[in-house]
């Protein structure tokens, strides 16, 4: 127990909730050898949590292990979905992914071992805008923006209303890795449409490791 202390490192992270630790001691305890029966029905139930949380759909919630395994079934899958436009032709020139060049690795690594073409973005000073740097480095052949929501290094900040608009409005597949947020500050993906968000849930979501969306 931790009821005296005040834990200031969820950065790195997050002390594991009461509910989260009770709710795992009671399902091995109450459920036993019916734990995949039970699971399938937690699962359902948390899909609606998540859901709810975010302001999405149950169908479109989807857990993983990690972020960055997210991350990767994400890009393979964009890879395959943007060569079947293609006729089956992979144009890594031609199929750019825009990324902050300061920013977490998996934003970016996935992308590269499915054969796109990363354009790293140096932001010069913490104060600069990242959603006008993005906007300046579109061009005919940009395809994805990858990014965090909040910087793992200095603590900025992405505007994701704007960031989302600025996708929207040049038809560009926006990913946000919002693991350095969630459970912080609210997302709305109804006010706020991104295509592929994902989180590991063990920071600011309190959940614990091995959790992620």
């Amino acid at each position: 127990e931790s009821k005296d202390k005040i834990h200031l490192n969820t950065a790195h992270d997050g002390p594991v909730s009461r509910e989260v630790k009770e709710s795992v001691i009671e399902f091995y305890s109450d459920y036993g050898v019916k734990v995949y029966t039970e699971a399938t029905r937690k699962v359902e139930e948390t899909r609606q949590l998540v859901a709810e949380f975010v302001n999405s759909k149950n169908q479109n919630v989807f857990f993983s292990s990690s972020a960055s395994l997210s991350i990767n079934i994400i890009a393979l899958l964009l890879r395959k979905w943007l060569a079947l436009k293609n006729n089956g032709v992979i144009q890594p020139e031609e199929e750019e992914v825009l990324i902050l060049e300061d920013d977490y690795p998996a934003t970016s690594l996935p992308f590269a071992t499915n054969n796109f073409k990363l354009t790293p973005i140096r932001i010069e000073h913490n104060n600069t805008d990242p959603v006008e740097l993005f906007k300046q480095h579109i061009t005919s052949h940009t395809r994805i923006i990858s990014t965090s929501s909040v910087n793992y290094k200095v603590g900025r900040r992405i505007d994701l209303q704007r960031l989302s608009d600025l996708a929207r409005n040049n038809n560009l597949v926006l990913l946000v890795d919002a693991t350095q947020s969630l459970g912080a500050f609210q997302i709305d993906l109804q006010k706020t449409p991104i295509d592929f968000l994902v989180c590991n849930c063990y920071k600011w979501c309190n959940a614990g490791f091995g959790t992620a969306l």
